[in-house]
């Protein structure tokens, strides 16, 4: 046995030395060795049904960790009984801390002992998927790479599988943020499909499409619209005017004329892309989405009834489409809530908002990041309606989620602690209040330096609580450092840097 096999090896033992405690025979030992040794590679290609990640940490669902190992056992004509025994002791030889080696040597078994290299490639392709289901998306890239390596050696440079790879780990680079190096592999996968198919095929203008998204993703919004203009020229060519396809990028150009701040342009892009959507826009999710999306742009423009009428409109779809339990549902329902917030119409906006916390719930359980935007927005409307406490209530138990999601340092944290230290200043608890903003401030600095616009949000924050403590003096000290900020980050005239200035004169 080569050394790399020794750790499923070292695996069987210690199983085997619980099966002896429990007085098991050498039937039960063969069943645990055909359970490890072939049994693992089907929990390998289901690695997404056992394995989840919780707050960075793994966590293994030991419930189908057995149901697909029993299944696999019976499969393979074991006796059952003992199939049940063995599995709940390996069950129990797995945890968390082990797991990535179980894994590996996995891996490396198929490298040994699989002749045909599609197994391999397989194999690797799906833990690729599975790693980004889990959250590693840096182990994601490793594996996509993994299986562009084989196919290379495979079919050459010059082959659609080729092209989807180079697409794939792209959207992998997308994943984890490094947007310059997802453009050089998209542009890769884009040369391979512009030989084979030319300009004006459905595989080209995806790329382009992907280019855009990549340029976009990275505020290179005028980039973006380059290449969704390319797609765009190829889609009408193949497509015609009135297809989903057209529709798609037309909206794409105007998300990122919203990049740039652009809200009447987008809101052009928005309607021709519903205009060039085809005879069944009315029942088309991706309508609804369009909607959605012009009335954030109206939002921006301050045209809130517009907006309003766009919202309702997507709600109106997604409400045929899905029902009421649908995450398009609870999206509508947030947006909704917003733009009633915005119109001082609070109660309206608590019953959006709720109606979303609702759906959210059902769909995603107690503690997802998308429940904590949810008590986050009820907080702020209670406090908006003047019921601080009942805020604070629901602000904490946003902080309580993002707390068990991300840890204690990550940006969403500190925007809780920050709520929370806008709370208790509007309860004149102005000691509290400095604590939560402290928290928050310690939390930005650590996460993006002492030059970034959330440090100089929560400086301002100290500059007014000091000020209102009556330590004049703090907190012309936290204003100054906060105008710093505002006036590098953007620039003289900015509503934030005319504010904190203001803020300083009126203590001067």
């Amino acid at each position: 046995m080569k050394e790399r096999d020794d750790y499923l090896a070292r695996l069987i033992d210690v199983c085997a030395k619980d099966y002896r405690v429990v007085g098991a025979g050498e039937s039960l030992m063969g069943c645990l060795t055909v359970l490890v040794y072939e049994g693992f590679k089907v929990l390998l290609f289901a690695i997404h049904h056992w394995l989840e990640t919780a707050g960075g940490t793994i966590i293994i669902n030991h419930k189908k960790f057995k149901e697909l190992l029993v299944n696999f056992g019976i499969s393979r004509g074991l006796n059952p009984d003992e199939t049940d025994m063995a599995v709940e002791i390996i069950s129990d030889a797995i945890d968390g801390e082990n797991v990535h080696a179980v894994i590996d040597e996995i891996v490396m078994n198929f490298n040994d002992y699989t002749p045909n290299k599609t197994m391999i490639t397989y194999a690797y392709d799906r833990l690729e998927k599975a790693w980004d289901i889990l959250g590693d998306r840096r182990k994601a890239v490793e594996y996509a790479i993994m299986v562009l390596e084989i196919d290379l050696r495979t079919y050459g440079q010059s082959h659609p599988s080729i092209a989807d790879r180079f697409n794939n780990i792209a959207m992998a680079l997308c994943r984890i943020g490094n947007y310059d190096k997802a453009v050089d592999y998209f542009n890769k996968a884009l040369g391979v499909d512009l030989t084979l198919y030319g300009e004006a095929s459905q595989r080209s203008i995806s790329r382009y499409n992907n280019i855009g998204m990549a340029f976009r993703s990275a505020g290179q919004a005028e980039k973006a619209i380059e290449y969704y203009e390319k797609a765009l020229g190829a889609a009408l060519i193949l497509y015609g005017r009135a297809h989903p396809a057209v529709s798609m990028l037309y909206n794409n150009i105007g998300l990122a004329w919203g990049v740039i701040g652009v809200a009447e342009k987008a809101i052009e892009y928005y309607n021709l892309a519903i205009a060039t959507s085809g005879p069944t826009s009315e029942d088309n999710a991706d309508i609804a989405a369009i909607y959605s999306n012009m009335g954030l742009a109206w939002r921006s423009l301050g045209d809130i009834e517009k907006a309003i009428d766009c919202y309702d409109r997507a709600l109106e779809i997604d409400l045929v489409l899905y029902g009421r339990g649908s995450i398009n549902t609870a999206r509508d329902y947030t947006n909704l809530g917003m733009a009633w917030s915005i119109e001082r119409d609070f109660k309206k906006a608590l019953e959006y908002y709720t109606k979303a916390l609702e759906i959210d719930i059902e769909i995603m359980g107690e503690n997802h990041p998308d429940i904590a935007v949810d008590y986050n927005n009820i907080g702020m409307t209670w406090c908006s309606m003047g019921f601080i406490y009942r805020g604070i209530e629901y602000y904490m138990k946003a902080l309580k989620i993002d707390v068990i999601v991300y840890g204690e340092e990550h940006a969403s944290v500190a925007t809780r602690y920050n709520n929370i230290g806008l709370a208790w200043r509007a309860l004149s608890e102005l000691p509290k209040a400095i604590g939560y903003y402290n928290m928050a401030l310690r939390i930005d600095i650590k996460l993006y330096g002492e030059s970034h616009q959330s440090v100089g949000r929560d400086l301002n924050n100290l500059g007014a609580a000091w000020s209102e403590i009556g330590e004049k003096e703090k907190g012309i000290e936290y204003y100054n450092k906060a105008l710093k900020i505002f006036t590098e980050t953007y620039g003289e005239n900015h509503p934030n840097t005319v504010t904190v200035r203001e803020n300083i004169e009126s203590l001067g």
